[in-house]
């Protein structure tokens, strides 16, 4: 009925749609200042006016992602499609990998005041790591992580400010956190750094995470680095163990000092293991013509795929 309700209100059967104008005229205590950009309202880009018309008599449409987020369905915004793209947390971490994911989420839940949010920066090579680090201090939060790489970051200060306007109100209407993949990023282009330093420096703060094998910044936002490095022998030692004791008869011990071979020659973080455990099942699989699989031959072959 709102459209009937619209033409009447406007005398006009060809007005069926809400302005400002009639806004301001019917609702109470209306005042301009909701209708300046800088207004929540014309900011989060909640409205839609269209351009061609006068401000005040323009038609209102109400942005998709927020009448879908009204109607109590949340999903990501079509225009950070392609942009952004979620991050699972990984069913297993290693100790040191759990501990630093526990302190960011600690740092974050200690900070009350959100302008006081630091940005948490991981450093080092290990990618697959420093993301599963991320996903799991979201998910103590009760947050979903997104990444985007830095590539994606528009140059253009128009582009720029449209997409971090979305992102932060992406983030407020779904709990929703940034990683920023800056691995390759080339530091001598100085427009991606300023971006860079746009996006981190923000006025409406969010949670952020940056992810870089060299440490980034210095920025005025606060920064709070942290290094990752691959889980230790012993870690490595422990996740062998657990994959192998979940699926070979009688666990690591049948493969007979096989494992400490493997993490004796191979320095390798948990998705390689994984990897290497589940390409050498293939290998076994495909050469086996289904005979049994001997502890001896999975050790050989456990060494061969990690070689």
């Amino acid at each position: 009925t709102l459209a009937a309700l619209c033409a009447t209100a406007q005398g006009n059967a060809q007005r069926d749609y809400p302005t400002f104008a009639l806004a301001l005229a019917v609702l109470p205590e209306a005042h301009w200042s909701a209708i300046t950009p800088d207004a929540p309202l014309r900011h989060w880009q909640l409205l839609q006016v269209e351009p061609s018309r006068s401000l005040t008599r323009s038609p209102l449409r109400i942005d998709e992602r927020v009448l879908h987020y009204l109607t109590g369905i949340s999903h990501l915004d079509d225009q950070l499609a392609g942009l952004v793209r979620p991050v699972t947390q990984s069913a297993v971490l290693a100790p040191s990998h759990a501990a630093l994911a526990a302190e960011i989420a600690a740092t974050w839940q200690a900070t009350g005041d959100s302008r006081e949010l630091p940005v948490v920066q991981l450093c080092g090579p290990e990618r697959e790591s420093t993301q599963a680090i991320a996903a799991a201090a979201c998910e103590q939060l009760g947050l979903t992580l997104y990444l985007m790489s830095v590539a994606s970051i528009p140059n253009v200060p128009a582009e720029l400010e449209r997409l971090l306007r979305l992102w932060q109100r992406e983030a407020v209407l779904s709990d929703r956190v940034l990683l920023l993949d800056c691995e390759e990023s080339d530091r001598s282009d100085a427009g991606r750094e300023a971006a860079l330093a746009r996006l981190v420096e923000a006025d409406n703060r969010g949670l952020l995470l940056i992810a870089s094998r060299e440490r980034r910044g210095p920025w005025q936002r606060p920064l709070l680095s942290l290094d990752v490095d691959k889980p230790t022998g012993a870690e490595q030692r422990a996740l062998w163990d657990a994959i192998l004791d979940d699926t070979v008869d009688g666990g690591a011990a049948a493969l007979n000092g096989q494992v400490e071979r493997l993490v004796g020659q191979f320095d390798l973080n948990l998705p390689v293991i994984v990897a290497a455990y589940r390409g050498a099942q293939g290998r076994l699989a495909s050469h086996s013509k289904g005979l049994p699989t001997t502890p001896q031959m999975l050790g050989d072959t456990l060494w061969e795929v990690c070689r």
